[in-house]
């Protein structure tokens, strides 16, 4: 499969009390185009952009890439467009039911 775009879109909880930033993601490789491909990356921690450390090693494990530089680094090697987003303040119940809802639509 020719990767032409790849998207990464994370959404983020700030736990207060313990200082601590988690978040889930997807990843959209081709975006809006027939071969088009979503990968889910559910609840975990990181904060910043790890997300997108995280998203460049799940596109590793499922061989969509080969790469141990960083994912920008290659992107712009192989002509491929990047953008990333991530949105903040959600809170750790919503991101959850986020994850259980895209698995019962995969059931």
């Amino acid at each position: 499969m020719k990767i032409e775009t790849i998207d990464i879109l994370a959404n983020e909880y700030f736990d207060k009390v313990n200082g601590n930033s988690y978040f889930n993601a997807n990843i959209y490789l081709n975006y809006d185009s027939p071969n088009s491909v979503k990968i889910h990356i559910p609840f975990e921690y990181g904060y910043n952009n790890q997300y997108i450390q995280t998203a460049t090693n799940k596109l590793n494990e499922l061989k969509y890439i080969n790469t141990a530089e960083p994912l920008w680094w290659y992107c712009r090697e192989n002509n491929i467009a990047l953008r990333t987003n991530k949105q903040e303040g959600f809170k750790q119940r919503e991101l959850k039911q986020q994850d259980k809802d895209l698995i019962a639509l995969t059931l």
